[in-house]
């Protein structure tokens, strides 16, 4: 058994990186303007589904892309104008340009894929290339 030295230093550092990581991120995103985008990605045999966060995004908005196995997805999501003089108490919903890009590791049928937009939720079925399904190879035997 191979005994290992803690060194409390070193997580602390660790620990501090993180944090500061995080901190930053949150003080640049209301100035950013570019929101993430919160995915759900899996795979089937056939294909890979993506479903996307999308609030507040009119479907016409919404840019898709796939290009060498990296699919892209872009909206705009202009914040509301509210009459002169409105104060807000509170503002939390996001707004600006959604975007995030997902490289796959296998061919995809790019005229295959389909997109549907309903309740806030983006979702993409992206059907694998004909090239990388298995199939099975029939054995003929002599007579």
């Amino acid at each position: 058994m191979k005994v290992t030295m803690w060194e409390p230093l070193q997580d602390m550092m660790t620990l501090n990186n993180l944090m500061s990581q995080t901190a930053q991120r949150t003080r640049q995103r209301p100035t950013t303007n570019v929101l993430d985008i919160a995915i759900d990605v899996f795979e089937q045999d056939e294909s890979y589904t993506v479903q996307a966060v999308m609030p507040g995004v009119n479907p016409a908005d919404i840019d898709i892309n796939l290009n060498d196995q990296v699919l892209s997805i872009k909206a705009n999501c202009p914040s509301q104008e509210h009459a002169e003089g409105t104060r807000y108490h509170l503002r939390e919903r996001a707004w600006g340009c959604y975007e995030r890009s997902l490289r796959f590791p296998v061919p995809l049928n790019a005229e295959g894929i389909e997109a549907h937009y309903e309740h806030g939720i983006l979702a993409l079925r992206l059907p694998k290339s004909d090239v990388i399904k298995p199939r099975r190879i029939p054995v003929q035997a002599q007579a």
